[in-house]
Order: structure tokens, then C-alpha cells, then sequence
């Protein structure tokens, strides 16, 4: 499918990381493995006012919120025709909006009137490309982020820069921040919704997804050194984990 990304604004930036916009005409599979990224993130989605996503039989709903993931994948079917427009949050944007747990949304799919009061069905139904979509999420996330009286954490910058602490362990980054190991798995599951260690390994299974797609076959085994798994063998383990393929499958179906 063809997808339309959208920088936000830099006032945003700190929260959203990125928008996206697909009509879904140009898809040439009904079916769509998704991979967790993570980032939480809202998706609004329909097709002549009804839902066009389905997981399995069941049609999620037109505009939802999605936690982060432990691990694996999701398959989703789409019907042609219909239009997408997400929102990837930084890992930490719900907690801070919020208030909440982030770990109660781990591995949820909810409607996002539940979290998102105000959200206007009737009126994202008559929006018809993805700039005015852009523009009235824009203007919603903006008076939202504003009225929220949460202060900032210190898990937010490390959240912000994770690729920068995947060499690291839980107890280096809680000396860093002084406070205690339990504090700082604590703190930081209830901001990103997974524990510290759980998101270290999402993270390096990205860093892989993107090595992968700029490295031939044989450069397998720099990837798994460069990423600091144990061999070749546990890094083609834990790939297999979230993408479904052994990292090896995985390059040669890109390659296609």
C-alpha cells in the first residue's frame, strides 16, 4: 500500500513521534502482518462509515488506541478502500496525558473514545484526505497536551534516546538516574508499559528490522555481534519471536 507520513508539529514532537495516511486503494493483499514497533499509537480507520480492519471475523473499531506489545506479531485483513490515518505516540505520551499505567494497555486494542474524550466520530467521517485529518488531530492533541497537568518524568528522556541504552542494564540506567533498581523497573513499566528489559529486546528487534533491510544474507552474523547477542543462533531465536521469520526468511522475503 502506499502511505503518506506527516512530520508534527515541533510543539508535538515531544509526544508524537510520527502521523501516517493511507486511502488503502492501492493494496495488493488483503492481509497484513504487523510487527511491534514500539510506540503506542491511535489508528482512526473506515470504509463508507464502516469499519474496513478486521482481526479475524471480529471489525475493530473506527477509531482506536493501541498499547505496546510483549512480543510477536498481529494479522489484520482489510477491505479495499479504506482509509487509515494513525498517530505513533513516543512510548511515554499516554502516561503523561494520562495519568494511567501504561502497562494496563499492553497488549490491548480499545476504542479510543474510552481514553480520548471529545473525539468526534460524525465529524472524522467526513474528512476526506489525510491533511485535514492531520490538521484536526493536530488541533485536538494540541488542546489535550495542554490541559494535562501530569510533570515530567525522568524515564521520559531515556524513552525519548532508548537506542542509546540498549548496551546497558536495568541497574546501570538506575544508577545513572539515582534511584533504586525496583524504582526505576517500576517507574519505567508504568511509563512504556513494558519492563525495562522487555523493551531493550523490541528496540534491538528494530535496529535488526532496519539493519536487515540495507544487509545482504551472509552479513547475518554482523548484525547479531553489532546488536550484542549472544551468537548468531539466539539472535535468529528472538527475531524469530516478534517477526514470525527466522531473520534469515525475513531478508529474503524483503528481497522480493
Amino acid at each position: 500500500m502506499t502511505i503518506q507520513l506527516f512530520e508534527p508539529p515541533a510543539a508535538l514532537q515531544w509526544m508524537v513521534k510520527g502521523y501516517w495516511y493511507s486511502d488503502a486503494t492501492s493494496w495488493k493483499h488483503a492481509s497484513y502482518r504487523i510487527y511491534a514497533d514500539g510506540y503506542p499509537g491511535l489508528i482512526f480507520q473506515h470504509r463508507q462509515g464502516q469499519s474496513g480492519l478486521f482481526r479475524g471475523d471480529t471489525p475493530l473499531p473506527l477509531c482506536f488506541v493501541y498499547g505496546q506489545k510483549t512480543k510477536g506479531f498481529c494479522l489484520n485483513q482489510c477491505a479495499n478502500g479504506t482509509l487509515f490515518f494513525g498517530i505513533q505516540f513516543q512510548p511515554y505520551a499516554l502516561k503523561h496525558i494520562f495519568g494511567i499505567d501504561t502497562a494496563q494497555l499492553t497488549d490491548l486494542c480499545i476504542d479510543a473514545r474510552e481514553l480520548f474524550k471529545g473525539i468526534e466520530l460524525d465529524q472524522l467521517l467526513h474528512l476526506t484526505n489525510g491533511q485535514q485529518l492531520l490538521d484536526y488531530f493536530t488541533t485536538y492533541l494540541s488542546q489535550l497536551i495542554h490541559q494535562s497537568v501530569t510533570q515530567p518524568s525522568y524515564i521520559i528522556p531515556i524513552a525519548h534516546a532508548f537506542e542509546q541504552y540498549v548496551g546497558c542494564s536495568s541497574l546501570q540506567v538506575a544508577q545513572e538516574c539515582r534511584v533504586s533498581p525496583r524504582t526505576f523497573q517500576r517507574d519505567f513499566k508504568a511509563h512504556v508499559g513494558l519492563s525495562f528489559e522487555a523493551y531493550k529486546q523490541l528496540i534491538k528487534f528494530q535496529m535488526a528490522v532496519g539493519q536487515l533491510q540495507q544487509l545482504k544474507e551472509e552479513k547475518l552474523v554482523e548484525v547479531a555481534y553489532d546488536l550484542n547477542y549472544a551468537d548468531q543462533a539466539h539472535f535468529g531465536r528472538v527475531f524469530k519471536s516478534y517477526a514470525g521469520y527466522t531473520p534469515k526468511a525475513f531478508v529474503q522475503k524483503i528481497g522480493r
